[in-house]
């Protein structure tokens, strides 16, 4: 059989003969000798075939080869997203500029209030353009040594980030393009320090949030100073943000987090927040030590948190924004291919086993899809930068879901706007049929006001009853989680499941399986948590309607159907709805409101949650319920799962009952820990964020509430001078904005 490797090697390796050489240890006269004459030795063949993974057919001569390269980015796609957003943007800029200055310009303060109530609509949208269309954030995480700001070194085509074989970077690195650095930084760099959570970058732009931050600008070398082990300055930095003029950076972020395993449990505790923001997760692990130590329960922590991109509303594949590396996979037998493979098919098959069923019951709740093994196999991938080789199929992978975003983002965000515009018209449509009723129906309207005012006190005494039944709801379902878990708790840890467990799995009386053991119960204990809040968190909804509809009832304009339309309309449930949205908490209300169609989308990418994953949560209720509890108990969990794993060594098993023996150890050991104690502390927590909720979206409704009945009572006496029509003509202009940007939109 006449083969060709010189053909194979330029077309399918893209390899130059020496990076050929290089790994299979040959010298480059003898590989340009044969591939001169077109004949190769049969070790050689061999060598050739069985480093690189090829089948000895492919490299026949009058065999077509496909070429399989690395697509290059297509970065039109999002070029073509930030056009559009920037054009609705420039224009809802100039609106607000033309009203301030009629605001600046006009003396009457009932119409000042008007201009001001534009502006902020205005405003409202345009937040909501922002946030719609952001770009992906990308979190590199890992153990300290496996190579993280290596990976992110080569993707961006920058030695930037500090690296080394020991744990180097100590503080979460944001890295954006350079264009998207705000106009009050001049700086390539800019240290912050004094965060206790992770730094906001929706604030990113608002300078005075910033600048109470800032520590530092300077070049990317303050980094080894603020952000390196080495440094000596690194305990006063907390977060820094790089900006960089890279190619990859016009289409996504880079978040760099410190890594695992390091002893700093404050590292460990930045590492763990990357699913709380992050679009794509990409998690590294050494090739020659693939899995190693804690990398398990590291991996199953931001996994069952991690938010799936894929949902019912669209084809992506499952666990599409999830990727496991074995970085340096030089390092593996020179980089042999079919070694590679076979590590990272145990890796997939050892992962799947170690993570109870429960796990992938919850994300198939979010998703409709249920995950097998071979979906977390095609989420394993070999990277170095070594050879273009172990690395192409990470990135081409990379590359493809980054083109596939922009027109999923450009589709559901499209509707989202619409419907935000959509709803704010709508509001302003309603005002001006309200001046209209009121101008042509004084004595009815102020008949109606003075009844309204009149009858404050019963409306408040029965708002305060409402309030109390709510909040008696919240300590209801506290205390109905608690007993639940605790009865979950018991049965995790019982003789009966562990044994079950055991045996299910096939684990022996070694070390290791002991470890895998105690990890998968662990596991099983987060996910009883989460399914117990989300449980509650869905019956509470009940208690939330309920209050709404009472509150509703409440208000004496509300009682009499003939003139209720003429008054500015007060939407109970949007409002309570939208006073969640500004809260930086995700408790059982947060996921009542999430649950609420388009505006549970916009609530939720408010709360900082990706559009597209928004965009899924949001149609049903069980979905929300799943996904606002999914981070709950991870840090916890992994605590307690490292810390159990540590005290297998010194366990004492007798060869007869060896696996009633490890219950007893088990729970021993996680009396020890008081692990359920500080379960439940997370149960507590939980449903004293609800309260605080519950307390804070009740505030803003009667605040709402009473600015309604004070822009009633202004407009009625205005309603004898030439100030009402003027303002019908204010509200007008808004309006008219919104219909250029609806047909802007489509």
């Amino acid at each position: 059989m006449l083969i060709d490797i010189k053909k194979y090697r330029e077309e399918t390796l893209k390899m130059s003969v020496e990076e050929v050489a290089e790994h299979l240890e040959y010298d480059v006269e003898d590989i340009v000798y044969m591939e001169k004459l077109g004949v190769y030795s049969n070790e050689f063949i061999q060598e050739f075939c069985g480093y690189f993974g090829v089948n000895p057919l492919d490299l026949k001569k009058d065999k077509s080869i496909k070429k399989k390269e690395v697509k290059n980015l297509e970065l039109n796609d999002w070029q073509e997203i930030k056009d559009y957003r920037d054009a609705l943007l420039e224009q809802l800029q100039s609106n607000i500029k033309e009203v301030s200055k009629l605001k600046r310009q006009e003396s009457s303060e009932f119409l000042i209030n008007q201009y001001k109530a534009n502006i902020e609509s205005l405003k409202k949208v345009h937040n909501t353009i922002t946030l719609t269309f952001r770009k992906p954030t990308i979190a590199i995480v890992g153990m300290s040594d496996a190579g993280k700001s290596t990976l992110i070194n080569h993707l961006l085509n920058a030695d930037k980030m500090p690296t080394s074989w020991t744990p180097t970077t100590t503080i979460s690195v944001i890295i954006k393009h350079i264009n998207d650095r705000p106009t009050f930084l001049q700086e390539e760099l800019v240290i912050l320090g004094g965060q206790k959570s992770f730094f906001k970058v929706e604030n990113l732009h608002n300078e005075t949030y910033v600048k109470k931050f800032i520590l530092i600008e300077g070049d990317s070398s303050l980094l080894h100073e603020y952000g390196t082990r080495q440094g000596n300055k690194m305990d006063e930095a907390t977060h820094a943000i790089l900006y960089l003029d890279s190619e990859l950076l016009k289409v996504c972020d880079f978040v760099d987090l410190p890594g695992f395993g390091t002893g700093e449990s404050k590292d460990d505790k930045l590492a763990q927040q990357s699913y709380k923001f992050a679009d794509i997760v990409i998690y590294l692990s050494v090739a020659n030590g693939f899995l190693r130590g804690n990398d398990i329960e590291f991996i199953k922590t931001s996994l069952q948190s991690l938010q799936p991109l894929e949902n019912p509303t669209n084809n992506l594949a499952s666990l599409r924004n999830f990727y496991i590396l074995a970085s340096q996979s030089h390092t593996v037998n020179r980089g042999n291919r079919a070694d590679l493979q076979m590590i990272l098919d145990k890796g997939a098959e050892r992962l799947y086993n170690e993570i109870p069923p429960e796990v992938w019951e919850q994300k198939e709740q979010l998703t409709n899809r249920f995950v097998e093994e071979t979906d977390i196999r095609n989420r394993f991938f070999t990277f170095t930068t070594d050879s273009k080789l172990l690395r192409r199929d990470f990135e081409e992978d990379l590359y493809n879901l980054l083109k596939e975003i922009p027109k999923l983002v450009l589709e559901k965000g499209q509707k989202m706007i619409a419907n935000a515009v959509y709803l704010e018209r709508e509001n302003l449509l309603k005002q001006l049929n309200a001046i209209h009723e009121t101008m042509t129906k004084y004595e009815e309207t102020m008949g109606k006001y003075i009844k309204t005012k009149t009858e404050e006190g019963a409306r408040v005494q029965k708002v305060l009853l409402s309030r109390e039944r709510l909040f008696k709801a919240v300590k209801e379902k506290e205390l109905a989680s608690i007993q639940q878990f605790k009865g979950e708790y018991q049965s995790v840890l019982s003789e009966i499941n562990i044994i079950e467990i055991i045996d299910k799995n096939n684990y022996k009386k070694k070390k290791a399986d002991l470890e895998r053991l105690v990890s998968y119960i662990s596991t099983q204990l987060q996910t009883k948590l989460q399914d117990t809040l989300s449980y509650y968190a869905k019956k509470f909804q009940a208690d939330i309607n309920q209050f709404l509809e009472e509150y509703d009832k409440a208000i004496p304009i509300n009682s009499d159907t003939e003139i209720s339309n003429i008054v500015i309309p007060f939407n109970t449930k949007a409002v309570f709805a939208g006073a969640v949205a500004g809260l930086g908490t995700f408790g059982a209300l947060s996921i009542w409101a999430a649950s609420m169609g388009n505006l549970g989308a916009y609530i939720l990418v408010a709360k900082g949650v990706s559009l597209l994953s928004a965009v899924g949560i949001s149609v049903g209720g069980t979905a929300a319920a799943t996904a606002g509890v999914a981070a709950i108990g991870g840090p916890v969990v992994l605590g307690i799962a490292i810390a159990a794993i540590l005290g297998v060594g010194v366990w004492k098993l007798f060869s007869g009952g060896w696996k009633k023996d490890i219950v007893k150890n088990i729970n021993k050991q996680f009396d020890k820990q008081g692990v359920k104690d500080k379960l439940l502390e997370e149960v507590y927590s939980f449903w004293k964020t609800t309260e605080n909720e519950v307390k804070n979206a009740i505030e803003e409704l009667e605040s709402s509430y009473h600015k309604t009945l004070e822009e009633l009572e202004a407009n009625l006496d205005a309603t004898n001078s030439n100030e009402l029509p003027e303002k019908k003509e204010i509200i007008q202009m808004n309006i008219n904005v919104y219909d250029q940007l609806l047909v802007k939109i489509d």
